[in-house]
């Protein structure tokens, strides 16, 4: 196992060096944006210990698939009619997303749209993770794609408060250890 502190320098030289090296801020969300969400959380969460600043920085420009519900009507709208466009399948990425993404997502198509979207996950059956991930990931970067190009707009305060929230529960309190249990 690396020394902690070896690690921590290690990261810190790296770090210094991106900026100069790759492209800096927007290199570093390119990759972030190819990691898993827990991955994402994970690294943000250092970040913010380490380099608050930067943290808070990466988290007004990342964008999560959960985000999608903080969306509005007209936006998701744009970018379900992008995916759409670009032949990704709404119906793998939903096929393993959370009741409220599925509900937001429904109620921005017609009545026959959300008959076909439901027909479509019905006849998926089941799916392996990895391909719904990959999908979701294809529609995280639709997003960034329009708000890169100013073809939508996200007003980010709503989900920058729910990601600070999400990270503030990630945080583990230590375990109460009763007398019983004490060895």
């Amino acid at each position: 196992i690396p020394d902690p502190e070896e690690v921590i320098e290690l990261e810190n030289r790296i770090k210094t060096q991106i900026d100069y090296c790759i492209g800096g801020e927007d290199y570093f969300l390119s990759l972030l944006d190819r990691a898993d969400k827990e991955v994402q959380e994970d690294i943000l969460q250092m970040l913010s210990i380490q380099n608050p600043a930067l943290a808070e920085r990466l988290r007004e420009k990342i964008f999560l698939f959960e985000d999608l519900l903080f969306l509005d009507r007209t936006t998701l709208q744009k970018v379900i009619r992008e995916t759409q466009r670009r032949g990704i399948s709404l119906a793998v990425a939903l096929k393993g997303a959370p009741e409220d993404i599925k509900n937001k997502v429904m109620d921005c198509l017609t009545e026959g749209g959300r008959a076909m979207l439901a027909e479509q996950m019905d006849l998926l059956g089941e799916i392996g993770e990895k391909a719904i991930k990959d999908e979701q990931k294809k529609i995280v970067s639709v997003v960034r794609n329009l708000m890169n190009t100013g073809e939508i707009t996200i007003d980010r305060s709503k989900f920058i408060k729910e990601q600070i929230e999400k990270q503030k529960s990630v945080t583990i309190e230590p375990e109460e250890i009763s007398k019983d249990q004490k060895v």
